[in-house]
């Protein structure tokens, strides 16, 4: 045997190894970095995509806020437009007065303790009334809004078919139904010297409906569409007066904020956006009433 060939034959076959091995072993470097270059595009990416996130974020929410006080500018411009002028600006009291941000409590405390007692609604139709039927409750401050349940019932007018000893015969949901919309779709013809008889008219005959508390609302809106302001408020108050768990309670604070603005009692205004925003701030409201806040803010702190 040949043994200088066959020694020769390994070292061949060493060398032949040991190349493989470099060739593998700059193999394993090369996607080692490009493995680590793939994780830094990676992580770029990932960066740029959260920079973009939050720049679409913060344009949303200065869309929203523009968008939100156009849409309320162009609420008031239709209310205008559908309305007759209105009565002087108010000379009450409470005109110069604010919130105070550290206050705190339930729906509609801390604004109608600022407010003056609201006179009882004069109803459109109540010259053919008696006065146990045509007369609302009067809300004081914030006595009769948190007033206890067997209390509150004194106030509240009886029900048609409530006899002196407390029985009653079911509300005619039918007949019901029948006035409410009859009353919506003459508030949306614009007609609301009509719809608002015709809700005065609902709450006194069906003052147990479910749809009592949106019918007071909708009265607001009655008025507000008439440019009477004052009177506005006074019925929106009332929807949280007698009706605090309804879904129109964020709706009623909006349009008190927008009826004071209109009575050019700005820091009221301010008063009851900043509750709004506070008691109700998930709410589609809030967040027109947020919009709101900074203009009256803006324009109190620096008045022209």
């Amino acid at each position: 045997m040949d043994y200088q060939q066959v020694l020769s034959s390994l070292r061949q076959q060493v060398t032949q190894h040991e190349q493989q091995v470099a060739d593998l072993r700059r193999q394993l470097d090369l996607k080692s970095q490009q493995r680590d270059a793939q994780a830094q595009q990676v992580q770029a990416n990932f960066e740029e995509v959260r920079r973009s996130i939050q720049s679409v974020v913060g344009t949303l929410e200065k869309f929203s806020v523009t968008f939100g006080g156009r849409l309320d500018e162009h609420e008031q411009k239709l209310s205008r437009m559908a309305g007759q002028p209105g009565s002087p600006l108010s000379s009450n009291a409470y005109m110069h007065e604010s919130l105070d941000p550290s206050a705190r409590g339930g729906v509609g405390r801390d604004f109608l303790s600022q407010r003056t007692p609201l006179s009882p609604r004069s109803d459109a139709m109540a010259g053919s009334q008696s006065p146990k039927e045509s007369s609302r409750p009067v809300v004081t401050g914030s006595v009769a809004a948190y007033a206890p349940t067997s209390q509150l019932s004194r106030t509240l007018p009886a029900p048609v078919g409530t006899s002196e000893a407390g029985s009653s015969r079911p509300v005619d949901t039918r007949n019901a139904q029948v006035l409410y919309d009859r009353s919506m779709s003459l508030l949306r013809q614009g007609n609301f010297a009509e719809a608002s008889t015709g809700f005065s008219t609902f709450l006194r005959t069906f003052a147990d409906s479910p749809l009592a508390s949106n019918a007071q609302y909708w009265l607001g809106e009655c008025y507000y569409g008439e440019r009477r302001f004052q009177e506005a408020i006074d019925e929106f108050e009332r929807v949280f007066a007698f009706y605090p768990s309804s879904n129109k309670v964020p709706a009623s604070l909006l349009k008190i904020a927008y009826s004071h603005m209109e009575l050019r009692e700005l820091p009221m205004a301010r008063s009851v956006f900043q509750q709004l925003v506070r008691t109700h701030p998930q709410s589609p409201e809030a967040e027109k009433a947020y919009g709101r806040l900074q203009e009256v803010n803006t324009f109190l702190d620096n008045p022209s």
